[in-house]
């Protein structure tokens, strides 16, 4: 008997939803409602404000980092 528990795989689905709800204010529901419309993340992630809020309202507003440009802090380079 082994004491190791293994993780649940996820299948597509799930692990697409996975991803939409690490995004702030993205639940269950609200990421099913996105895929629905959407079909994609490829789709939402280039979609345009307007029609996130469209489908989504105030909470498309999490999918404004999605045009963030990162730029290293000069404090993290060794």
């Amino acid at each position: 008997m082994s004491l190791k528990v293994k993780k649940k795989s996820f299948d597509k689905t799930e692990q697409t939803q996975f991803i939409l709800e690490s995004f702030q204010g993205i639940g269950p529901k609200t990421s099913k409602k996105l895929l629905k419309n959407f079909g994609s993340i490829k789709n939402i992630i280039n979609s345009s404000q307007e029609k996130l809020q469209k489908c989504i309202g105030k909470k498309a507003e999490a999918f404004e980092i999605t045009d963030f440009n990162y730029t290293s802090n000069p404090k993290d380079s060794p």
